[in-house]
């Protein structure tokens, strides 16, 4: 089997994928701006309807994913997460931290992420790119993470795009995050910012 089947099955058993995933994530469309609103708490601009939602339990808050053509090393997902994987609430740290487990079932090996400060949501924040490769199943990954703070907590924003090790990365389909990134906002403060 190839990496790439195996991350979405994990992220299925994690809680992630299909037409039950729809309700799970309550999606509901928003006509009048071509916004959609996940938890009735997050709204944005939906993908193309080549990608489906990835389910909302786990490692992700809302999320999307597509395979692409006939071979299943060929995937593409990004999302949205309130709980990446670390502790510090220092975004170099974080992002060291997150890292150090972000697809860690897959036995990928990193390249050192090359990270920039950016602006997201109007907030301060850091995103950082990397490579890396599992060649025992003969896969690569192009990552792109973001995080953010969302009042003392750390979020984060993801997009990762599997290849068979000879195949070169697409970036045109990160059209769609990006879009994603654009329209993203939160319809009200979350549980932690109103204690």
């Amino acid at each position: 089997m190839k990496i790439p089947f195996l991350f979405l099955l994990l992220l299925f058993l994690q809680g992630c994928a299909g037409t039950s995933a729809e309700k799970n994530n309550e999606l509901d469309p928003i006509s009048k701006n071509d916004l959609m609103v996940s938890q009735k708490e997050y709204a944005f601009t939906p993908p193309s309807e080549k990608w489906r939602p990835l389910p909302t339990e786990g490692d992700i808050t809302v999320g999307f994913y597509m395979t692409e053509g006939k071979n299943i090393s060929n995937q593409t997902s990004f999302a949205y997460h309130e709980e990446p994987y670390g502790y510090s609430r220092n975004l170099g740290q974080r992002m060291g931290e997150f890292y150090k487990r972000f697809l860690w079932a897959s036995r990928v090996t990193w390249e050192t992420p090359r990270t920039r400060g950016i602006n997201i949501l109007g907030r301060e924040g850091l995103e950082a790119t990397a490579i890396g490769t599992d060649p025992v199943q003969g896969n690569k990954v192009f990552s792109r993470v973001i995080f953010t703070h969302r009042g003392e907590r750390i979020v984060a924003f993801y997009f990762t795009q599997w290849r068979d090790i000879k195949d070169p990365f697409d970036s045109s389909v990160e059209a769609e995050f990006q879009k994603f990134l654009n329209s993203f906002h939160f319809l009200k403060p979350s549980f932690y910012e109103e204690l």
